[in-house]
């Protein structure tokens, strides 16, 4: 639990027991505004007066604290207002509005887990020591908890500490980094500077709740195996230049003259193999030293950053060749060296040149050339007769499609007058019946009409491509469809109504269609089916969706009379015109398969009463 010390003193506030553990003390908060101390515990967090007698409020799930199983770390943003951290979620409470602020994994704020640490520098930023993410802070601007992407700290971090405006303490399993603050804030890149065993810092896990600043402004940290004590007026940033050296040629060790921009080192007649082995030396290296070579004329750009200080180049032709090699301290990488170099001969029989293969392959296509060229005049005389055959075949398909799009452009043509002959008779009537204004307005939609049909049929040139540019977009089909409906609603008013049912997750602008392709069967749901023998008020819908296969889909659907009693009033009545409507689409429409397209349409009866049309269509090609 907490212990209280006056200086003569010792006193425990409050005693854990067998049913009650939440006194177990993980960490201490001072808010010396408000002359309390706040003890994290497990599940719950205790506020006490920082005097006698120690009046205690207590911090757990009945009041709003989500922290399972234990309150890890904690932070004093202002005077009123803590941070929390625990297992999974990340919490600010604000004790004088009692308001809680969650980040975790539930909200996506938080994609770490096991918060060791909290720390606010300078700055006010909220820096996160994490056990799964390493080090993270508050992104006050996104309002969200983001981790550093450099891979050093992506190991369990337990402890943090800001040193000053420039530098931040961090204490992971096995290093203690120092981050340059003062270059991440200008740019974001992170700078770090490692101590561990290989540079001289003993400590194993520093730093857990052990950072403590004395008097003289020197920080002490904790540590398994040692107790430090770092002066932030040393800490320096400049890295110690390391120095690279190709200490051996074949096993064979080489004097330092090999830094001489002439030497040249001949390896024996027939070695066209070589090994070249390195050496990295330099007083900062707190991990092992990684190297990259390159060799000149040989390679297009520098190997791979290797612990292994071991080139090997194999099957080497006769030449001189010279090879480059860098190191760097591995892990933060911010400690490169110079180059070193190396120039070496190689002598070896031709046989055995990695290029040999080539001089042998050009022997034999040379040999080939003349065979090939026999060859090629035979095979050129059979390719010759096989084009001519096939042009000729291409020619008659041509000519076979031409015919089909002419069709197509016929029935199309044919239709036109077919609407327009329906849509006069709807003029007709307004001018019968003196409805002179609206009867102009419907003359001015009508010659909308008549524009977007002579648009379509202009197009067709006789080419399967003039019939995709006359082809409409879904959404002039629908505008199209609901001003035949209008025309028709004028002339049979208070008889029908119609609907137009397109879903939100369907674009018609993006999907084309053959015009005048839908409205001849709403006019037969409507003449034939609706404004039949009904004694009420009869409905049509129209629906759009899109299959899984990505076909388009319309449904036209009315609750008339139905096909058989449609097709025996037809029988029984004296008609002075025929419509041909639906049969010309149909005509139609084989047609456009026959050029690649698919349309389907299937009728089928409603068991009430009336017909359901549906058309799905799909441009194959």
């Amino acid at each position: 639990g907490v212990v209280w010390y006056d200086g003569k003193k010792w006193e425990l506030l409050a005693r854990p027991t067998l049913t009650n553990k939440t006194s177990i003390a993980f960490g201490l908060l001072e808010d010396a505004d408000r002359n309390v101390v706040l003890q994290g515990g497990e599940g719950t967090v205790h506020i006490f007066d920082n005097r006698p007698p120690f009046r205690t409020k207590t911090l757990n799930a009945k009041n709003g604290m989500n922290i399972k199983p234990y309150v890890l770390s904690m932070a004093l943003e202002k005077a009123g207002v803590y941070w929390f951290g625990g297992g999974r979620i990340l919490s600010r409470y604000d004790s004088d509005k009692e308001k809680w602020t969650e980040y975790s994994f539930d909200n996506q704020k938080l994609a770490a887990r096991g918060i060791f640490d909290l720390k606010f520098d300078r700055k006010k930023t909220l820096w996160v020591a994490t056990f799964t993410k390493g080090l993270c802070y508050l992104d006050n601007r996104r309002d969200t908890v983001r981790c550093l992407s450099t891979p050093e700290l992506k190991e369990p971090v337990h402890a943090i500490y800001p040193v000053n405006d420039d530098y931040l303490l961090i204490g992971s399993l096995r290093n203690l980094y120092i981050l340059n603050l003062k270059k991440w804030y200008a740019s974001r890149k992170v700078e770090l500077r490692c101590f561990n065993h290989h540079n001289g810092f003993v400590a194993i896990e520093p730093g857990q709740n052990g950072f403590y600043r004395d008097s003289k402004g020197q920080i002490w940290l904790t540590g398994g195996a040692a107790l430090s004590v770092i002066d932030p007026e040393k800490i320096n940033f400049k890295p110690e230049p390391l120095r690279t050296y190709i200490s051996k040629l074949n096993g064979r060790r080489l004097p330092f003259s090999q830094f001489l921009s002439d030497s040249v080192f001949a390896l024996p007649f027939g070695e066209g193999n070589v090994r070249l082995e390195f050496e990295s030396v330099g007083e900062d290296k707190p991990f092992v030293s990684q190297y990259s070579y390159l060799v000149e004329g040989l390679m297009d750009e520098w190997s791979a950053w290797q612990e292994e200080p071991v080139a090997t180049l194999v099957h080497l032709a006769s030449g001189t060749y010279k090879v480059r090699v860098k190191s760097r301290t591995g892990g933060t990488g911010t400690n490169k060296s110079q180059e070193a170099t190396l120039r070496f001969s190689v002598r070896v029989w031709p046989w055995d040149s990695p290029y040999f293969p080539y001089y042998a392959s050009l022997a034999m296509i040379g040999l080939l050339a003349v065979g090939g060229v026999i060859y090629r005049k035979n095979q050129q005389q059979v390719r010759r007769e096989k084009r001519a055959a096939r042009e000729q075949a291409e020619k008659a398909a041509k000519t076979e499609q031409l015919v089909k799009v002419l069709e197509v452009q016929t029935a199309q043509a044919q239709m036109h007058p077919h609407f327009i002959f329906n849509v006069l008779n709807t003029l007709q009537g307004l001018v019968y019946k003196q409805e002179t204004a609206r009867a102009n307005e419907h003359i001015v939609k009508l010659g909308d009409l008549m524009r977007n049909y002579l648009s379509a049929s202009l197009s067709l040139d006789g080419t399967r491509e003039s019939l995709e540019r006359g082809m409409i977009t879904l959404e002039q089909e629908i505008k199209l469809l609901q001003m035949y409906v209008d025309f028709e609603q004028l002339q049979y008013r208070d008889r029908f109504d119609v609907f137009i049912e397109v879903p939100s997750s369907l674009s018609p602008d993006f999907y084309r269609i053959p015009p005048l392709l839908i409205q001849p069967f709403v006019e037969n749901a409507i003449k034939h089916g609706v404004l039949g023998e009904l004694s009420r008020k009869g409905n049509v819908w129209i629906r759009f969706w899109l299959d899984a296969d990505e076909t388009l889909v319309c449904e036209v659907e009315d609750d008339g009379i139905g096909r058989k009693a449609a097709e025996q009033k037809r029988r029984n009545a004296y008609q002075t015109h025929r419509s041909e409507g639906t049969n010309l689409v149909k005509n139609r429409v084989q047609l456009l398969n026959q050029l690649g397209f698919y349309i389907e349409i299937h009728t089928i009866d409603r068991p009430e009463g009336g017909t359901y049309v549906t058309i799905r269509m799909n441009d194959r090609l």
